[in-house]
């Protein structure tokens, strides 16, 4: 494996285009632009402060610089490097900057959640959108950009807007069930728009794109509720982790649980194979007392099956605290919708539940699993894992790979049919 020479960014701005032809990262006030084969400097472009968050637009033609300090968004084309954009939210503010599917529009959000503002490159035309609500998720766009949904908060209550990205004119106007709500998720294939209740109670609302309300989902009550959300590629499974360190797997039929998936601390390896990662570290020289530093003298890791029953570490949360570190904090689907991994805040590890979900009409009408769910367990780490992604393709052509990666400079990439590979980050984009 061969590697570039370092070169050096501001902040860990480095990103791929989505062609995966370029390159963009950040230096201070400056933009450079490189083509992934040869690492060459393609363009170098000077903003007029230093660089917060850079995004590329969806065909790979342009790039958004946004300085939040100066509430400015420089956009930057490859293809007309002397074209150049700003835009100014002037005392307004800015606190985020993001593009639409359609690449020619951007969406700014002024402090306080004030407004949404969209900006058109191609006519210069401006559009306001009031109320935006502050959660973690208040935006989102349903699959092939046709349609934006929008959370609001107006007159202390919960507002859901649905938008046109064609000419941004309302299409529909709803007022959810809901009391704080914390997020919404169009379903993948643009039929279902899900909501779901802030953390103090468990709630999830299925609504269809005209505002009617579909079902109604709550596992208990007076108890801390959703914590993460995540759809299935296919659409016909929702699966949603709760503070109970549960997650349950609901169907698009009719809206029910099928499956429930546990976390407890204490694995039977009968019915769980649990991977442990082992650190090693070479051993001191006579009269060393530490390791020189470098990538040869660093610890290495590796995977050994755990044999017996497993007691998983786990870190006991302050309940006294707000927002507890506490139940599953992420959740993942393969693109073949047969392996879920989850991620438990409180327990240093990693899980992979795996086996088919296809649902089959049961004697009730509802849908219960086709198959024998299986789990198979990554972990428990040293460090807890911090980012799960999933593998779509490779160099060499593993489905259902897991890429796990950690703060502690590696990343292991698991693969359900072959072992576990280890990546230790000493090759990087120096700061």
């Amino acid at each position: 494996m061969n590697f570039s020479e370092l070169f050096k960014h501001t902040a860990q701005l480095c990103c791929f285009s989505p062609d995966g032809q370029y390159m963009a990262n950040a230096v201070q006030y400056r933009l450079i632009i490189r083509e992934v084969k040869t690492l060459q400097i393609l363009n170098l472009y000077t903003c007029l402060d230093q660089i917060q968050a850079i995004e590329w637009s969806g065909d790979s033609q342009f790039v958004l610089c946004a300085m939040y300090k100066r509430a400015l968004v420089q956009v930057w084309s490859l293809e007309q490097p002397e074209w150049t954009c700003k835009i100014d939210e002037g005392s307004a503010g800015l606190v985020a900057a993001r593009w639409s599917p359609d690449s020619r529009h951007v969406l700014t959000t002024a402090e306080f959640h004030l407004r949404v503002t969209v900006w058109s490159l191609l006519n210069k035309s401006v559009s306001y959108i009031k109320h935006p609500k502050s959660c973690d998720r208040g935006v989102d766009f349903s699959p092939g950009g046709k349609y934006l949904a929008l959370a609001e908060r107006r007159d202390c209550k919960d507002h859901i807007s649905i938008f046109d990205c064609m000419s941004w004119n309302l299409v529909k106007h709803f007022e959810p069930d809901t009391e704080d709500m914390s997020g919404l998720q169009w379903s993948p294939d643009g039929r279902v728009l899900c909501v779901w209740e802030s953390c103090l109670k468990y709630k999830l609302l299925l609504y269809s794109v005209d505002g009617r309300c579909l079902a109604t989902f709550a596992a208990y009550a007076d108890a801390l509720g959703t914590k993460s959300v995540c759809w299935a590629p296919t659409s016909q499974f929702l699966a949603a982790g709760s503070y109970d360190q549960k997650v349950r797997l609901l169907n698009h039929i009719t809206w029910k649980t099928i499956v429930e998936f546990q976390h407890p601390s204490q694995l039977d390896n009968n019915a769980v194979i649990v991977y442990r990662e082992v650190v090693k570290k070479p051993p001191l020289l006579k009269g060393e007392t530490e390791l020189p530093g470098g990538v040869v003298y660093s610890s290495q890791s590796r995977y050994e099956v755990e044999e017996g029953s497993t007691q998983v570490p786990s870190i006991k949360p302050d309940l006294n605290k707000a927002h507890p570190r506490l139940g599953v904090g992420a959740l993942a689907f393969s693109p073949d919708s047969r392996y879920m991994p989850t991620c438990t805040v409180e327990m240093k590890t990693c899980r992979t539940h795996c086996g088919s979900v296809n649902p089959t009409p049961a004697a009730d009408g509802a849908a219960s699993p086709g198959h024998a769910h299986q789990v198979c367990g990554v972990g428990p780490h040293p460090v807890p894992p911090r980012a799960l992604h999933r593998q779509q393709q490779s160099l060499h052509v593993v489905s259902g790979g897991l890429l796990i990666c950690r703060g502690a400079q590696r990343s292991h990439l698991h693969s359900f049919k072959h072992k576990v590979a280890s990546y230790r980050h000493s090759h990087s984009f120096a700061g």
